[in-house]
């Protein structure tokens, strides 16, 4: 039986910094930057608070830190906290194409595990980032007909990235690493029901698996066992949870040569992947246009499947957790658009989710199917005409990235919402860390700057 997982440890036990492409680099630095800003304005976030109370009341060891509220507490326990302010706007990132949120599962863990190596460098922290997005893109990319399994990606395959990370930068060595891959294979899960309840539980599964992670390597480290053949073995993950539907070569195919991780795609807007580029085409209407809410009849929003139209078609009925409700209705996504002309983490806050104007104006937004006009917003206006707008690739996704400017922006607004708002001159220490990340001495002192 091939063993795709003994080549990812063999290559992940001997890269360098110096074998890592510069564009990989930079887009690793990228994205510490994205998710940065994610941790900042997910910090009061509800769901947030109330696991960092919990953590707090722990507490344990001060190895590592919770982002923004300053604690310190056990690895573990930060990675938890961290995943899930990271988490919670739904404002990180994708990989395009499958749904996978592969940061914000492998950053807590890294953050967590730089600290309680206190002699891991910038450069160390890196290698590790960039090859536990690797193996969570690679790992998710070999799963096909994903829209059918009902797994959450983003946790399944994201704790293996996770875990992988945390282990390189925690020095473990090829065995111990299988080890701890095969542990984090006990806690390997996620679903999608909390997002169709409307439940705070879809924004903490990934600091569930970013904790299960550390924990995992720690447990490896001090002589635990995990299972071997945890890819495609009779119990492996491909087999229990995607039957015949895998492929192999997704693995190991170009490793170390092309990098699936450049793939990531930085949110522009605050919501659910499925709705980045209806926000764009509406955006671009309403403001081209000049139109106002007034003069719309009805609007018709275009996905690509019936899977993403489960997960965004959802006309808004604010519940228990209103917050969550909005991020995955595109009935309120593009009412909010409309309404306000701009869509960002401002318009998920409390008093804006309650806005009678938006809430009867969604009324008015409709989604439809088909893979050939994916992105198409149709305005019927009441005087009789009807405005389109399609675009193919929103602003974050791979094909038309954000520039710098965008990104720093991105950053400032969600500074100014964190639970302990940022000055501008911390926001800057902070992207000058990230960028000066390859010349640090100590790793730790970026958990040290988002404290």
């Amino acid at each position: 039986m091939n063993d795709p997982l003994g080549e990812w440890l063999e290559w992940t036990e001997g890269v360098r910094f110096e074998d890592l492409p510069t564009p990989v680099i930079d887009a690793a630095k990228r994205y510490l930057v994205n998710t940065s800003a994610a941790m900042l304005a997910g910090s009061g976030a509800p769901g947030a608070p109330e696991i960092v109370r919990q953590v707090r009341e722990w507490g344990g060891s001060a190895e590592s830190t919770v982002a923004v509220h300053g604690l310190k507490v056990p690895a573990p326990l930060a990675a938890l906290a961290n995943g899930v302010m990271a988490h919670a706007m739904d404002y990180d990132d994708t990989q395009a194409g499958t749904g996978l949120h592969a940061n914000v599962v492998v950053v807590p863990a890294v953050l967590a595990a730089a600290e309680a190596a206190p002699k891991a460098t910038g450069r160390e922290l890196l290698v590790a980032h960039v090859i536990g997005l690797e193996l969570a893109c690679r790992m998710t990319l070999a799963a096909t007909n994903r829209g059918a399994h009902p797994w959450l990606t983003t946790t399944l395959f994201g704790i293996f990235g996770a875990t992988l990370a945390a282990a390189k930068i925690a020095g473990l060595l090829a065995p111990h690493v299988r080890h701890a891959l095969g542990i984090a294979y006990s806690s390997a899960a996620g679903n999608r029901q909390g997002l169709l309840d409307g439940t705070l539980i879809q924004r903490i599964q990934p600091g569930l698996c970013a904790q299960a992670a550390v924990s995992a390597v720690a447990f490896a480290r001090n002589g635990a066992t995990g299972a071997h053949n945890i890819l495609e073995g009779r119990y492996g993950l491909y087999p229990t949870h995607y039957g015949t539907d895998y492929d192999p070569g997704e693995l190991t195919q170009g490793l170390g040569r092309d990098f699936r991780m450049l793939d990531i795609a930085l949110k522009a807007f605050p919501c659910c992947s499925y709705s980045q580029e209806p926000l764009d085409a509406t955006l671009d209407l309403v403001r081209e246009q000049g139109i106002r809410a007034a003069e719309i009849e009805a609007i018709t929003v275009t996905v690509a499947t019936k899977h993403a139209a489960g997960l965004v078609d959802h006309p808004y009925t604010p519940r228990t957790s209103p917050q969550v409700d909005a991020q995955f209705s595109m009935q309120y996504v593009i009412a909010s658009a409309v309404c306000r002309k701009a869509f960002g983490a401002a318009d998920l806050q409390e008093a804006a989710l309650h806005d009678p104007a938006v809430i009867e104006f969604s009324k008015c937004v409709h989604v439809a199917v088909d893979a050939q006009n994916e992105g198409n917003v149709a305005v019927r206006m009441r005087d009789g005409r009807t405005l389109e707008k399609r675009v193919v690739f929103s602003r974050g996704h791979p094909k038309r990235p954000l520039t710098a400017a965008e990104l720093r922006a991105k950053l400032a607004e969600c500074a100014r919402l964190a639970v302990v708002p940022r000055s501008a001159e911390k926001v800057a220490a902070l992207e000058r860390c990230i960028g000066m990340l390859d010349t640090s001495t100590r790793a730790a002192d970026l958990a040290a700057l988002l404290a």
